[in-house]
């Protein structure tokens, strides 16, 4: 990997990392496109706004000690298997993040060797713990924008079938832990540098769709 490519994740908006997200969602040809600019940035707010009050209501200097107040349990282990959209770790209901610390570590030696401070500054450990924790927030608050917003899929003798979006749970996550672990990048970066170690062609297929996006 250059360091054009780090630089210019550095540089990728939250929206337009929001747009890379949602082109990806199983649903995406049921979405309006007309409402896509809105409910991204109502997702990114969404997260954005939760990591607000979790540091409003916990009130503690380091990271970690939020899985504690709030009874998380975090689990590192080996990956298995690796697709683009594996995020690097998996949160299970009601408690429980597990963290596949060996994916990780790769992409860790790639920034550090490369000399990119702003992505060295806070453990890429951390910051995928924090995107699973929103996971685990989303689970207890029903009025989150995630999951209230929905899309109609069917209708049949005045039923009408809705979903949610996976995609609006993820852009809000990343947004979640950007803000609340103050970092000056969006987290979706490193669906490309962690990816990076394991398949080349997939990172940059993935980088180049995000720049599309822009």
């Amino acid at each position: 990997m250059n360091t054009t490519i780090l630089a210019t994740l550095l540089e990728v908006s939250d929206i337009t990392y929001g747009k890379y997200l949602i082109t990806k969602d199983i649903l995406y040809s049921k979405i309006n496109k007309n409402d896509i600019l809105s409910i991204i940035e109502q997702a990114i707010n969404c997260g954005k706004d939760v990591a607000k009050r979790t540091k409003k209501k916990y009130l503690v200097e380091e990271f970690r000690e939020y899985l504690s107040s709030m009874g998380m349990e975090v689990e590192e282990k080996k990956e298995q298997g690796i697709s683009e959209f594996v995020c690097f770790g998996e949160y299970t209901p009601p408690n429980h993040i597990t963290v596949y610390t060996d994916n990780i570590k790769k992409g860790d030696s790639i920034v550090n060797s490369m000399k990119f401070p702003k992505l060295t500054t806070t453990p890429f450990n951390d910051v995928i713990t924090a995107h699973e924790l929103f996971h685990h927030i989303e689970t207890t608050d029903e009025q989150l924008f995630v999951n209230k917003y929905k899309i109609d899929l069917w209708k049949v003798f005045g039923y009408t079938h809705q979903s949610r979006l996976t995609s609006l749970s993820e852009i809000a996550a990343m947004s979640f832990a950007k803000e609340l672990l103050q970092l000056v990048y969006n987290p979706t970066a490193l669906n490309v540098i962690l990816m990076y170690p394991y398949d080349r062609e997939t990172a940059i297929s993935i980088y180049e769709d995000i720049i599309s996006n822009s």
